[in-house]
């Protein structure tokens, strides 16, 4: 009798749990389904509050909510009515109650009226929980990503979503757009973004499709808007000045290349493409290339300011998709897979660069830094390769590559860098740079770990040494990853392993951490769970909109 009922227990027991997990996972695909509808997904973070005034004689200066973990943000975004204050704002966090003070005049004398502590839900919860998880403390209290989460049902992708996180791991905000689609490719549709200085808004620059620049606050309201031709395909990075309407960009343009001397634009006919092939065994090749790019937010005018076919030959200069030299450009007995790779390129009808798209992936700059006064730094992926070229991008005044024509050389083998991205000068006037550590130009099949790397460069000797570098321990980002100092001085380093094809990386989350380069010590490390996918770059954010972040304690 007793196991019979052991029986019966059993069964309940895993028909409540199959019950539970099935009811969690229609939810979060009921979720997914959710924001797939909903475009303006980032409005429905915004809360609102009404906050009573009990003395009229006080005259209200601002609001200050948050708590000592969040920190505390001052906002003078409210609309004063006859008796009350009303105040909009996007939590900080939803896990611990948020403090809301006004801070009065009462007489001269500034005070701070403590009105109210509430505990607010996040609109995400079911999506994004438990999905991040940090330890120690970081310096930022948010982190601006591009992710695309996987649904567990359908085991397929939606994105992309530009999202912020917390430094508790916590979901505070999601901005999408028209082209959310459900198993779309993370490096086909991507937003690259960068917090504008006056804290006011977002510039986000949006590759898909439709490419197209925005200016966005945290409420959702779309500042401003420009739409790129079809033509154009901006990708991985963007310069803004502040009060400026230039934006500089990286543009992918393809060049139909014949034996490294001509140059087109557009395809050669059929009977030019075969008999010229056939009698140079030299068939043309599409190389995809990265201009840069300025575009007037005003009037949506874009013109080319760098053309690298001018700097660079596809003959000379190594790609490691085809080798180098001459035989890049002679293979006759591979005519027919080039001739029918070629006419899928005479009408591609959009700017992605898959691999169908071209045959070669010439450069992939990645990064574009601007120095007031000096130039711009630029990072070059596929030829492993940072240069800086002038103002006006009519010479580069230096290189630091493997090549013998750059301007820099590594003292050391162990310090060179392969397939980096995010180049940056830090505070000390050095490189910091994300090193994937990636194929080293076909020579080195290198796979990681990746790492992040301080390099100073000597401007007598024209040698380059890493003078701090931090790699944690079998993390290999193939294709992505980011890294920015932060003010105090520590750096910030996000490794994206999430779809990288390496069997002896141990995980799949991607990491992200912030290090002392004093010290050497991890202060802050947040790891993002394997059903979110499709992360660039992590972007530093203090705070959520035009308020102002005033620390972790009240001021007064």
């Amino acid at each position: 009798m007793s196991r019979v009922l052991n029986r019966v227990l059993s069964v309940l027991i895993s028909v409540s749990i199959w019950v539970s997990l099935s009811g969690t996972a229609k939810a979060e695909q009921g979720m997914l389904a959710e924001i797939q509808r909903q475009p303006d997904m980032s409005r429905r973070f915004m809360v609102s509050e009404t906050l009573r005034l009990k003395d009229q004689k006080e005259k209200v200066l601002s609001v200050i909510y948050g708590n000592a973990d969040y920190g505390f943000f001052e906002s003078r975004r409210m609309h004063e009515k006859v008796h009350s204050i009303e105040f909009k704002f996007v939590p900080p966090g939803y896990l611990k109650p948020i403090q809301i003070f006004l801070k009065v005049d009462h007489g001269g004398d500034t005070r701070l009226i403590f009105v109210k502590s509430n505990t607010y839900e996040s609109p995400v919860k079911n999506l994004f929980s438990g999905r991040f998880k940090t330890k120690g403390r970081f310096s930022s209290g948010f982190f601006l990503f591009n992710f695309w989460i996987r649904d567990k049902i359908l085991n397929k992708l939606i994105g992309p979503l530009l999202t912020i996180v917390n430094s508790n791991g916590e979901v505070v905000w999601i901005l999408t757009n028209s082209e959310l689609t459900l198993d779309g490719d993370p490096y086909r549709q991507i937003w690259y973004a960068a917090q504008s200085s006056d804290r006011s808004a977002f510039h986000v620059l949006y590759h898909g499709q439709k490419s197209y620049y925005q200016s966005i606050n945290i409420f959702g309201d779309s500042q401003r808007r420009t739409d790129f031709n079809p033509s154009d395909c901006p990708n991985h990075d963007f310069v803004l000045e502040p009060g400026s309407d230039e934006l500089v960009f990286l543009d992918f343009k393809r060049k139909h290349v014949f034996g490294a001397t001509v140059l087109t634009d557009s395809a050669p006919s059929v009977w030019k493409t075969i008999s010229r092939g056939i009698l140079s065994y030299a068939f043309p090749l599409v190389y995809q290339a990265s201009y840069i790019q300025e575009l007037n937010l005003a009037t949506g005018v874009v013109r080319e300011l760098w053309d690298p076919f001018y700097f660079f030959s596809p003959k000379h200069d190594f790609n490691r998709e085809l080798g180098s030299g001459e035989d890049v450009f002679l293979h006759p007995l591979k005519v027919f897979d080039y001739l029918k790779m070629y006419y899928n390129l005479r009408n591609p009808g959009s700017c992605f660069a898959s691999d169908n798209r071209r045959h070669v992936d010439w450069m992939h700059a990645n990064s574009i830094r601007h120095v007031l006064g000096k130039g711009y730094l630029i990072s070059i992926r596929n030829f492993d390769k940072i240069i800086f070229v002038d103002e006006r991008f009519k010479k580069i005044i230096w290189s630091l590559g493997p090549e013998e024509s750059d301007t820099y050389h590594f003292e050391s083998q162990e310090d060179v860098f392969s397939s980096q991205h995010d180049a940056s000068i830090n505070s000390r006037g050095n490189l910091l740079v994300f090193d994937n550590h990636g194929p080293s130009r076909g020579i080195v099949e290198t796979k990681g770990p990746s790492r992040i790397v301080e390099i100073k460069l000597d401007f007598t000797t024209k040698k380059a040494r890493v003078v701090w570098s931090f790699s944690p321990k079998n993390l290999f980002s193939e294709k992505k990853g980011s890294v920015s100092e932060l003010p105090g001085g520590n750096v910030l380093g996000f490794f994206p392993v999430s779809g990288t094809k390496d069997l002896n990386r141990t995980g799949t989350e991607d990491r992200l951490f912030e290090v002392n380069p004093r010290t050497g010590k991890v202060v802050g490390e947040m790891s993002i769970g394997a059903e979110v996918e499709g992360g660039y770059r992590a972007v530093p954010v203090n705070s959520l909109s035009e308020d102002v972040f005033i620390g972790k304690t009240l001021p007064l």
